[in-house]
């Protein structure tokens, strides 16, 4: 119920937005969060002391919301919640009929037929070009950039190409 400065802070914080054009969601860090706005909470596992802020601008890019009380879903693929799933980070949508506790960040998706199963997380970083030294053979990367091993089943990047590994 306070603004929150994370300025300094080794918890990050971020808001998110779903591009319906891209039908993708990205997050982007802000320093200050107000009063009453959901956001993804990023830092190694402990307790953190915050800085309350006198005052925080509204964060832009806040597509993800939360509800003050228990909520059942009522339809599929429409409401998205930050889960991780097999070592997947990423907004999952909850099933129809599934109750969506209260407080907890979700994403609305209102176009269930495009919606994918699984949002992977990407974060904006000011990087517009990245140089590749070389590719290491044999070293796959699953489609959210994270490293699996040779075991992982589904689609792979592995040099720089995307292939279904069954």
């Amino acid at each position: 119920k306070q603004a929150v400065d994370f300025t300094g802070s080794k918890l990050k914080a971020f808001t998110a937005k779903y591009d319906v054009t891209a039908n993708s969601i990205t997050l982007s860090q802000v320093s200050k969060v107000p009063a009453n706005t959901a956001i993804v909470l990023k830092g190694n596992a402990g307790t953190y002391i915050l800085t309350r802020a006198e005052s925080a601008d509204a964060v832009k890019d806040k597509d993800l919301k939360f509800k003050t009380t228990d909520y059942v879903v009522e339809a599929e693929k429409t409401i998205y919640v930050l889960a991780n799933k097999n070592n997947i980070c990423g907004f999952y949508p909850l099933a129809k009929g599934e109750t969506l506790p209260a407080n907890k960040g979700y994403i609305y998706i209102s176009n269930s037929s495009k919606a994918k199963s699984v949002y992977g997380l990407s974060t904006t970083t000011g990087i517009h070009h990245a140089a590749v030294d070389k590719a290491r053979k044999g070293v796959r990367y699953n489609l959210t950039g994270q490293r699996v091993g040779e075991g992982y089943k589904g689609v792979v990047i592995e040099n720089g190409k995307k292939i279904i590994v069954k």
